[in-house]
């Protein structure tokens, strides 16, 4: 299976529509900030888009505020946060200690917030930041039997 990964979509709107228009995927999972362009670009492709998973972001301040949610994705158990509860502008470490203190077997942690790609493998957990949708970045998670990988993407038509 095929999970796009997007991050402060912000208002690029169009964009955001045009990129999943245009990509064969199995669902989509939205860390925060722009989520009402998020939810509007999907209204619009309810056939195509088969599995949605979205938290909402320090910007979408119009929607009631979850720091983080457990999503669960074949074999897989995901932690999607938007990351500013757990500051990730001045590093892991509060989110690192609050994954750990769940005692929970998490795959990967994605987080959004500081607009920056990022990816590493830390005691077998996967943490990624695909970065921001509004500078074009985005990532695909592959998902197999045996395992996954997550690819950093750049979609260069972006449109505010």
């Amino acid at each position: 299976m095929d999970f796009i990964i997007v991050s402060d979509i912000h208002n690029a709107y169009k964009s955001f529509y045009e990129l999943i228009e245009s990509q064969s995927f199995d669902g989509v999972i939205f860390l925060g900030d722009g989520l009402s362009n998020f939810l509007k670009a999907l209204e619009n492709l309810e056939k195509k888009v088969k599995d949605v998973f979205f938290i909402e972001g320090n910007c979408d301040y119009i929607y009631p505020r979850q720091g983080y949610k457990i999503v669960k994705i074949d074999n897989l158990t995901l932690f999607i946060t938007h990351g500013d509860a757990f500051r990730v502008k001045a590093g892991l470490y509060n989110l690192e200690a609050f994954v750990k203190s769940l005692s929970l077997n998490i795959d990967i942690v994605a987080f959004g917030h500081t607009h920056e790609k990022f990816h590493i493998s830390k005691e077998g957990i996967e943490y990624f930041n695909p970065g921001a949708f509004s500078e074009g970045k985005y990532g695909v998670l592959h998902t197999e039997k045996e395992g996954f990988y997550i690819v950093e993407c750049i979609f260069n038509k972006i449109k505010v």
